[in-house]
């Protein structure tokens, strides 16, 4: 795990070739990025904890440690509120997306409250800040095809092998290297 940054920002080494940036706040949770390792900060520290690194952040990179290792199925981390009545209905929906389920965009826009607003609920989906605790990975074509991620289609397809597999094929022994999506 790399964890570093001024307070409210942690890194994790969760993903091949990449790491997780995650950002909080005292209060919430309120981004996180894929980064490609040359935009990692040369001053990170290594290792499982860092003192500057606020504890919401701390807990965020557990619990993402936790899901990448197939060891947890659904995130507690409070959320930075949505910018809108409507992108806030779209990750109601997404979260109650079950583990290892997927549904289309048209299905999601429904969820939602909002059955007309299908190309809306996909750009909400594509600009999701919290990707991996809010599941926009969930969501694929109306026939089951796999369409855009903000990580790529690659991590979108091992995502979703991830969770088909519950884990068994990514698990990782505790405090060790984390999975490397393909």
């Amino acid at each position: 795990m790399i964890s570093s940054g001024s307070a409210g920002i942690a890194y994790t080494a969760a993903l091949h070739g990449g790491v997780l940036e995650i950002r909080a706040s005292e209060d919430c949770v309120t981004g996180i990025r894929v980064m490609q390792e040359a935009e990692i900060p040369e001053k990170s520290c290594f290792g499982s904890t860092c003192e500057t690194a606020n504890e919401l952040a701390q807990k965020a990179v557990r619990q993402l440690d936790q899901y990448f290792s197939g060891n947890l199925q659904t995130f507690d981390l409070p959320l930075a509120p949505a910018r809108t009545p409507f992108l806030s209905a779209v990750r109601d929906a997404l979260c109650s997306i079950p583990y290892g389920s997927t549904v289309s965009y048209s299905e999601l826009a429904c969820m939602a409250g909002y059955p007309k607003a299908v190309r809306a609920a996909a750009l909400a989906c594509r600009n999701n800040p919290l990707p991996f605790i809010v599941p926009c990975h969930r969501v694929v074509g109306k026939n089951g095809s796999l369409t855009g991620y903000s990580g790529g289609l690659p991590l979108k397809h091992a995502l979703l092998e991830l969770e088909r597999q519950t884990g068994r094929a990514f698990s990782n022994p505790p405090g060790e290297a984390h999975v490397h999506l393909l």
